[in-house]
């Protein structure tokens, strides 16, 4: 996992090693706040039906589409305005990793699908899949980031990151696919909502970003529009997903509606 930055630490020096630390920490916020709390509950609960290939074929497909509705509106902030972002939370000398950031972003998007992966291969009993996934995608990263490394680019060497999580997860994919039965017009039709919500989002912030190539140029601007964008975005991603997915809107409504639970009287 970290095999990357042993490359870029050793062949780039020291700041590219923190620009490239920074962003591929925000780039994967959501995953690693989730990974840990989500595979104490998956793995448990897909090795319970592991013998219900119906169940697993349900829970799989909602899990990916959680996992989908969660990271990927973050992802695309990042693509679409890194340099807001660095220059507001971090300072204007961060502002010039926002390429890397970019890149890393989509690895971000890639690697919350492989994250809906482990669980399931490992509760179906296939650890050595899961070990053979992530050697794969180890030797992967290690020869990018060495190659591209001798580019002198950090942005380029990122990419690295993109290609073994893009093959790991592909992989992952299709092996848990062909486990549980499950075919692309299911997965397709499962995701089709988000990926539509997705789509205005992705409208929402080009047409932004255009009008402010109009409006403003100056760095001062920079918080000001940060806040535009993400209110714009949280009100067209989240009425998108309620028009386009009701099952799903009503879902999180009640999670963002639930009261503290009353302690039982029974022990």
């Amino acid at each position: 996992a970290n095999v990357d930055r042993v490359v870029i630490g050793r062949w780039m020096g020291a700041t590219q090693l923190g620009y490239y630390t920074l962003c591929l920490g925000l780039a994967n916020l959501v995953t690693s706040q989730l990974s840990l709390r989500l595979y104490q509950v998956a793995f448990p609960a897909f090795s319970e039906v592991q013998g219900d290939p119906q169940r697993l074929k349900a829970g799989f497909l909602k899990l990916l589409k959680y996992l989908v509705l969660c990271a990927t509106p973050l992802s695309l902030l990042f693509i679409c305005v890194p340099h807001d972002l660095l220059y507001v939370f971090y300072g204007e000398r961060w502002v010039q990793a926002a390429p890397v950031l970019r890149v890393l972003a989509i690895a971000g998007i890639l690697q919350a699908v492989r994250v809906g992966i482990d669980p399931i291969l490992m509760g179906c009993g296939r650890s050595k899949a899961v070990f053979g996934l992530n050697a794969i995608q180890f030797l992967v990263l290690a020869m990018g980031a060495y190659y591209l490394s001798q580019t002198g680019n950090l942005a380029w060497t990122a990419f690295a990151v993109v290609i073994s999580t893009s093959v790991a997860c592909g992989l992952g994919l299709i092996l848990v696919m062909k486990h549980i039965g499950l075919g692309m017009k299911e997965v397709g039709q499962q995701l089709a909502p988000t990926l539509i919500s997705l789509g205005f989002l992705i409208v929402t912030l080009v047409v932004i970003q255009s009008l402010r190539i109009y409006l403003f140029e100056a760095t001062e601007t920079s918080l000001l529009w940060l806040l535009v964008v993400c209110i714009a975005s949280v009100l067209v991603y989240g009425g998108a997903i309620m028009r386009f997915d009701a099952s799903m809107g009503h879902e999180l409504a009640t999670i963002l509606k639930l009261k503290k639970i009353q302690p039982s009287t029974d022990q």
